[in-house]
């Protein structure tokens, strides 16, 4: 496998990605959108393991990190829905011209943006606890209670938490995006076949949600419900399941496999 820097370039923004390439040439890409405040690793690097793996069976993979998600998060507050799917977008413009055969991995947020940016190129989706019914989230919570959007109108932004206690702030444009996106139109647009994998312990986006979203997806489709908490945590933990990590691994790679060769 060998592993290279490649760069894209957004509004005057840079875009950092690794591709990860297998031993002999392919047409096959398999595309990681990480999920909100997250990296071009993934949980708990995740994606690392992930990408290694998929260029092992035969893909190329490409990791990045959307404009503004930083790993000190210093510049998250200009992120936004619109922007993440505007870069998404030009990633998949830009990698199209050398791979026909393009499949996603979208993680939570990643998974809306992944929605959002389907076009028909998009052979084949895995959608991990997919975060598209955007205001029945734990973004709800954190960014539209009263008592959230008074802060917001007095400051002109939110100040979040991650789980490793890092802080973030998000802007009044992203929560406004969160008030008023409908993500069924794109919905209804997916024809390619669709993996969703969900851990039944979720909170932050509730495993119901994938169900819905199975009920409206067209064929073929599968959802697969995992023992575990959002971004593969242990029930009521901090602590990332290794076991499950591998299964999702496998269950993904295997989607792959069937529909993206």
């Amino acid at each position: 496998m060998k592993i290279e820097k490649i760069y894209f370039k957004n509004e005057n923004q840079r875009i950092e990605g690794i591709l990860h390439l297998p031993k002999k040439q392919t047409k096959s890409l398999v595309i990681l959108v990480h999920g909100f405040t997250g990296t071009e690793d993934g949980p708990d690097g995740i994606f690392i393991e992930l990408a290694e793996k998929l260029a092992s069976k035969g893909f190329a993979v490409l990791r990045y990190n959307f404009r503004y998600t930083t790993s000190d998060l210093s510049e998250f507050q200009k992120m936004t829905i619109k922007g993440e799917v505007s870069d998404l977008k030009l990633i998949i413009d830009k990698i199209s011209k050398k791979y026909d055969k393009i499949g996603i991995v979208g993680e939570s947020l990643g998974a809306g943006i992944s929605i959002l940016s389907y076009d028909d190129r998009i052979k084949c989706l895995v959608l991990w606890y997919p975060a598209v019914f955007l205001r029945e989230t734990e973004f709800k919570e954190r960014f539209l209670t009263e008592e959230a959007l008074r802060g917001l109108r007095k400051k002109g932004f939110l100040t979040g938490k991650k789980r490793n206690g890092k802080e973030y702030k998000v802007s009044e444009n992203f929560v406004n995006e969160l008030k008023t996106i409908n993500l069924m139109p794109k919905i209804k647009e997916v024809s390619s076949p669709t993996l969703l994998i969900h851990g039944y312990y979720d909170i932050t986006v509730p495993f119901n949600h994938s169900e819905r979203l199975l009920s409206i997806l067209k064929e073929p489709k599968k959802l697969i419900k995992i023992d575990a908490d959002h971004g593969w945590h242990e029930k009521n933990s901090e602590t990332y399941d290794a076991k499950v990590q591998k299964q999702v691994i496998d269950f993904t790679i295997e989607w792959f496999k069937t529909w993206l060769k």
